[in-house]
């Protein structure tokens, strides 16, 4: 089928709706949120070109999320995300128009629905393949802490991960400590939970059955969560480790948000 591309005149009419839009947002800004005079005279309005840098970025995620959002615009692993939620969560999600974070060498994809959490996911997993479960402790959402956890979007959003049966070869004996001083972001629990049961879903075998997944999460006692599975019982598991440990055969999984 032949696509036909936007015109040349259909690209500055297109500009100028986004235009509009950017100007009543930043007018609806300005008045629930408003700034001394001598502030935006000499910080903002005499810097505009800061300003537009700092704007830039975002905009563009906007606008690309929108343009994609009313084209129908779908990336290539939005459908078989979406089926893994569907047989194996039971739960609906929608990933047209939603940017896909490319990253050379990171070719897997998952994406994180709003509201989803690690104990809903564990107990769908361990419906669907006919697993057990072990955590550390219980229930999982309550005894993770939050306040040391790396941040998110607060939305339904796509990651990217290197994939592969075990922890990325990269990474293998970087402990917790080393990971997080060097500013890398890499799976949560949560994170985890998805991609080794997409694993399962698609190849028939779970993550990490010789080594495991240091998450960038930490129980309410200061230990470290553990992601594996454990073949001589069937369990899913999320246990417990040293945030210092440099063990080998054991790592965390990098990711990318784009």
């Amino acid at each position: 089928m032949t696509i036909k591309s936007i015109t040349s005149k259909q690209r500055p009419q297109i500009a100028r709706l986004a235009e509009v839009a950017a100007n009543t947002a930043s007018l609806s800004v300005l008045e629930r949120l408003p700034l001394d005079s001598e502030t935006a005279k000499i910080n903002i309005i005499a810097k505009g070109g800061k300003f537009q840098e700092l704007l830039k970025p975002e905009f563009e995620k906007i606008i690309a999320f929108a343009l994609n959002q009313m084209s129908g615009r779908r990336h290539p692993a939005a459908d078989n995300i979406e089926r893994f939620y569907k047989e194996v969560l039971g739960m609906t999600i929608d990933l047209t128009g939603v940017l896909f974070p490319e990253k050379t060498g990171f070719p897997a994809y998952m994406a994180v629905l709003l509201g989803l959490n690690e104990d809903l996911v564990l107990s769908r997993l361990a419906k669907y393949f006919g697993v057990g479960v072990y955590t550390w402790l219980s229930p999982v959402a309550e005894k993770i802490d939050r306040k040391s956890a790396q941040q998110r979007p607060t939305d339904t959003y796509v990651y990217c991960h290197v994939g592969g049966d075990e922890p990325d070869t990269a990474h293998l004996g970087k402990s917790y400590d080393d990971a997080t001083g060097a500013g890398m972001l890499f799976l949560n629990p949560l994170e985890y939970l998805l991609v080794t049961g997409r694993h399962m879903w698609e190849r028939h075998k779970w993550m990490d059955v010789n080594g495991a997944t240091r998450t960038s999460s930490l129980w309410s006692d200061g230990l470290l969560v553990f992601g594996y599975f454990n073949p001589g019982n069937r369990n899913v598991c999320l246990s417990r480790g040293n945030r210092g440990d440099r063990g080998q055969g054991v790592g965390p999984r990098e990711l990318f948000l784009g």
